[in-house]
């Protein structure tokens, strides 16, 4: 009995112990020093630490420090204490790290930057002089505030019209984003940019990444005469507000009625310019005249053929053909060769001899055609629903 009461008084003199020698200990728990931190560690098992952790660790330098959870040594340490530096060295590291993100994203930021110039430049540099003209001349235009215009693109495929059109995007974009959305807000709760990129058909304008005109004017029929009501007319200028730049791709698909549609109806959307083409925006028509032509509807330039136009029509053509600037692409981008250059004559109607006897060489040998010269087993394209029918009838006969 008494020996176990001489162990427990022996157990209550040694924790008395422990606790004045916590208490006494200078400056204790207030101290980033090494003696609170396990100054007396193994110095090989620091160095092993070091050597099996740090070294080997993609963390970025404040997080390599010695931590709270390593080896501490110390025979007394007082727990609270350590508990509110484990904290401070916590909040440190936090404040490190949040730190570090922001200017990570202040570099992303400047570097996303840097990379859209240099992409921009890279682009202009890959232009022939023919895009680098246009390029330039649009450039002087965005200078002056992006005028109202109306400018013609045109140029067989391959030339380069949409590489062209996706570089102007680029630049104007670079050029007048980010300060006109912080000056005006223009583009919160707007469907459009700055450029908005638009074809008749959906296949032409998935191609250029815009939308069809019926989409972006909120019309409908081939004519696109839809009445405007009043809430398509609050958010037409809803969505308009912040435009820029009109993109018209594919031109010979839009007849002379729709395009003096499409002015009227922007004309409608900024009353303030109503009496300028357009609603006074910078508009660019691309495409490619010798390519189809608007279904069951004059097109935009003057036939012999169609001398009595109506007045609505009339209009459209005069949009058109009297632009403020008219350019043309030649250069191939995609193609090059005897057979680009011989597609190319035969798209102008004046094929040479010799490319259509390139042509005729460019023919499956093991297809025959009948006494009448009939290609009875293969595809025969023609201009017209006319001629097909033609030929489909005789078939039949």
């Amino acid at each position: 009995m008494s020996s176990a009461l001489e162990a427990q008084k022996e157990m209550d003199t040694a924790l008395a112990a422990d606790r004045q020698d916590v208490d006494l200990m200078p400056g204790a728990g207030e101290s980033d020093d090494e003696s609170t931190w396990g100054s007396e560690s193994n110095d090989d098992d620091e160095e092993q630490d070091r050597a099996d952790g740090e070294n080997k660790s993609n963390l970025p330098a404040f997080e390599q420090r010695r931590m709270i959870g390593r080896k501490l040594m110390k025979k007394y340490h007082n727990q609270t204490q350590l508990a509110r530096e484990s904290v401070k060295r916590t909040a440190e590291i936090i404040k490190c790290r949040g730190d570090a993100e922001e200017g990570l994203e202040t570099n992303d930021a400047a570097a996303l930057e840097d990379t859209a110039r240099r992409t921009l430049e890279d682009f202009v540099i890959s232009f022939n002089p023919e895009q680098l003209h246009v390029f330039r001349e649009f450039e002087k235009d965005l200078r002056r505030g992006l005028p109202s215009k109306r400018v013609v693109l045109v140029g067989p495929g391959g030339t380069g019209k949409s590489y062209l059109i996706d570089t102007m995007t680029m630049m104007i974009q670079q050029r007048l984003g980010p300060s006109q959305d912080q000056e005006s807000g223009t583009t919160r709760g707007s469907r459009h940019t700055l450029l908005v990129k638009t074809a008749l058909t959906g296949v032409a304008a998935s191609n250029i990444g815009g939308i069809t005109l019926h989409s972006a004017l909120e019309c409908a029929g081939r004519s696109m005469l839809t009445d405007m009501t009043e809430a398509t007319l609050v958010r037409l200028q809803r969505d308009w507000r912040s435009v820029k730049v009109l993109v018209i791709a594919k031109i010979s698909f839009v007849s002379a009625a729709s395009l003096n549609t499409i002015s009227q109806r922007l004309g409608r959307v900024f009353p303030s310019e109503s009496h300028l083409p357009f609603g006074g925006l910078h508009v660019l028509m691309c495409g490619d005249p010798f390519q189809l032509s608007p279904v069951g509807a004059r097109p935009l330039w003057p036939q012999k053929r169609c001398r009595n136009r109506l007045v609505h029509e009339q209009r459209g053509t005069d949009l058109y053909m009297e632009c403020d600037a008219y350019f043309e692409l030649t250069k191939g981008q995609r193609n090059h060769g005897p057979f680009y250059d011989a597609l190319s004559a035969v798209r102008v109607g004046k094929p040479t001899a010799s490319d259509i006897r390139y042509l005729n060489s460019r023919h499956d040998r093991t297809l025959k055609s009948d006494a009448g010269g009939r290609w009875t087993d293969s595809t025969v394209i023609v201009g017209t629903n006319k001629e097909v029918d033609a030929y489909n009838g005789a078939a039949l006969l």
